[in-house]
């Protein structure tokens, strides 16, 4: 949460994710405060998107102060409320996936994945230290299967 907006206790939220139209059908979330420890779940009472911020109001808070002593907070929502397309993935479940070429020899571990504009890029690193930077596109990425914790990639030469 990067501030408040008004003064009737909404919350300007930056989105960790797609976008802020990705979180609006969620119900409640949970807060972190700033330094960890624990997590309060508060219901959402209204929530809009608005220059590339959500604009979220919490249940409790109802005052420009109640949404200030929130600032700085994580919020989180419950993956199994979440509603993703056909063939979309959260990023953390690709993150530590063994990366293999089409003849199933492994290549290493894919440890990021980087958002530029045109398309994901999946940086895998090989056990020996190597680095590869893969466009996240079919004619790169053959198969996904997140279930087997495994990507299937055609390097070519360069990459």
């Amino acid at each position: 949460m990067t501030g408040v907006h008004g003064v009737r206790g909404e919350l300007k939220v930056r989105p960790w994710c797609d976008g802020a139209d990705f979180l609006l059908p969620f119900r409640r979330f949970a807060l972190e405060l700033p330094g960890g420890g624990e997590k309060r779940v508060r219901r959402t009472e209204g929530a809009r998107p608005h220059q590339g911020f959500l604009l979220l109001k919490l249940e409790g808070v109802d005052t420009r102060e109640d949404a200030q002593a929130l600032r700085g907070c994580v919020l989180y929502f419950d993956r199994a409320e979440a509603s993703l397309p056909e063939g979309t993935h959260f990023l953390s479940d690709l993150l530590g996936l063994t990366a293999v070429d089409p003849d199933g020899a492994e290549i290493g571990t894919l440890t990021e994945v980087l958002q530029p504009p045109a398309h994901d890029v999946y940086r895998i690193t090989g056990p020996d230290g190597a680095e590869h930077w893969v466009p996240a596109v079919p004619e790169f990425v053959k198969r996904l299967d997140i279930e087997n914790r495994r990507v299937v990639v055609a390097l070519i030469e360069g990459m």
